[in-house]
């Protein structure tokens, strides 16, 4: 089995770095000694994708989890809060126009009680591991790992903020694909916002450091790994920049109600399961008619047509390019003719045998001066006629 990239799916990849058996850098704090040291370990070995550069533990287990005491992280720097403060800036603009803002990973509630967005706007609150004590007429708290059926139907655009999440996914493309599909079943005219946070591991990179790479940590992002796997998403716009000297990834996707789809596949294959009776309909028609039926074009698609309905040697057939004439249709023996060929031996019906070329043979059959009763052409297996005027 393949290993493939988690951001852009690429099987090119390296290890970077193996670290044996390393314990959880911060979801196993002990006060003992003697249990710190006896604390489980867990395999750590870190392969690179050579097209986007992506980082992830190959080794991660899945059946992994966080317990109650969750993520400590801790950092009240200056320059933290400015980046908290921009991120929380990006977060209000895309709240402007929602209805419903929602953190996935929220930890104590802290940012999304921050966010200054209007008195109509529902906030709600999802984290497994801490507590959430911010409950209030419009704050929602669940205590649970997120589920796409918590996107409930709303009255409106969604802000979905996801803040140091994504690194800690084994499927991080396939996670968001979830919260979009889930987003688009329930409420299709709306727009979807998502706020992206994640450590950027360039710098780790290019400085060859070594105490990035921890266990709870199973995907490592770069810039062009984070716009690789938004682009494998589909359509719809974003921007991901770099933030906190460089060590953090902001990313802002606006995902828009999607456009009506060109196809219904379950109809489209329905619609060809269908096709072998409405062919022979038509091609029993053929056989009843085929003294009086000249078809047009033998080649390329045409013989495709030719060979399906089974046209037996001596159909006449002929070609507009001068190339073909005296050459076989392909698998049948019947030799193509000069469409002038007509006017020496009329017939009542021609039969167009490439539906896209319909309305210029009727064109040719006007220029020639060829008579016939009727043109046809044949779509969804049924004969449809094609205008000589």
């Amino acid at each position: 089995m393949n290993i493939t990239c988690p951001a852009c799916n690429s099987t090119d990849l390296e290890t970077l770095i193996d670290l044996g058996h390393q314990p959880l850098s911060l979801m196993d704090l002990s006060p003992f000694p003697a249990t710190s040291k006896t604390s489980p370990t867990y395999s750590t070995r870190m392969l690179i994708c050579r097209q986007c550069f992506h980082v992830h533990n190959v080794d991660f287990n899945p059946d992994f989890e966080y317990h109650s005491d969750g993520c400590r992280m801790w950092n009240e720097g200056e320059d933290w809060a400015q980046h908290v403060d921009r991120v929380r800036a990006e977060a209000e603009k895309m709240a402007l126009s929602a209805n419903t803002v929602m953190e996935i990973g929220a930890g104590d509630g802290a940012f999304l009680y921050s966010i200054r967005c209007g008195d109509d706007v529902d906030k709600i609150a999802i984290d497994p591991a801490t507590p959430l004590k911010l409950a209030s007429e419009r704050f929602t708290v669940i205590n649970h790992l997120f589920k796409p059926d918590m996107i409930w139907q709303n009255d409106g655009n969604l802000v979905v903020i996801m803040r140091h999440l994504l690194e800690h996914m084994q499927h991080p493309r396939q996670f968001i694909e979830d919260i979009v599909s889930r987003q688009q079943q329930v409420n299709p005219d709306s727009t979807l916002c998502l706020l992206i946070e994640v450590p950027c591991c360039e710098e780790a990179l290019h400085r060859t450091r070594v105490e990035d790479w921890t266990y709870e940590h199973v995907q490592h992002f770069t810039l062009e790994s984070m716009r690789a796997m938004l682009r494998g998403l589909g359509s719809f716009s974003f921007g991901v920049s770099k933030s906190y000297g460089k060590e953090v990834l902001v990313a802002s996707v606006y995902i828009s109600a999607p456009h009506r789809k060109e196809f219904d596949v379950d109809q489209v294959i329905n619609s060809y399961k269908t096709l072998a009776l409405r062919t022979g309909k038509t091609g029993n028609w053929f056989l009843e008619n085929l003294e009086d039926i000249a078809l047009w074009g033998g080649a390329g698609k045409s013989a495709l047509f030719i060979n399906q309905f089974g046209f037996p040697v001596g159909t006449r057939v002929v070609d507009s390019d001068e190339n073909k004439w005296g050459m076989c249709v392909p698998g049948t023996g019947i030799i193509m003719s000069r469409p002038e060929s007509l006017k020496n031996l009329p017939v009542k019906y021609i039969i167009a045998t490439t539906a896209w070329r319909a309305e210029d043979i009727a064109n040719e059959i006007n220029k020639h001066g060829i008579e016939c009763e009727k043109l046809f052409k044949v779509e969804n297996g049924n004969l449809m006629e094609v205008k000589l005027g």
